[in-house]
């Protein structure tokens, strides 16, 4: 369920106060131990909110974290779903329907 009254926390956010903060980790030695194709910049970016987490990350996220992929990707998902219904509705574009009388 979508929050009402607040935008969702970014994944990102809860990547790095949930995980990583306990576990006295770094973006750098977390993007070590993904593996050579993760760069400390890809993680920060990611904390920072300003890349989604892919489903490719989600399940290199899950692996080495002990978590699922799936935990990852609906957390994405429901970020991803409200901005995006909220920037539409800024934009005036989708505005709701008024019922009939």
């Amino acid at each position: 369920m979508l929050p009402k009254n607040r935008k969702p926390t970014h994944p990102g956010q809860i990547l790095f106060e949930e995980f990583l903060k306990p576990l006295h980790m770094t973006s750098r030695q977390f993007a070590e131990k993904l593996g050579a194709h993760w760069t400390e910049l890809a993680i920060e970016a990611i904390i920072k909110g300003k890349e989604n987490i892919s489903e490719n990350a989600a399940k290199e996220f899950a692996l080495c974290l002990d978590t699922t992929p799936e935990f990852w990707a609906k957390l994405q998902n429901i970020y991803s779903n409200w901005e995006s219904t909220h920037h539409r509705n800024e934009k005036g574009s989708l505005k709701p329907w008024k019922k009939a009388q």
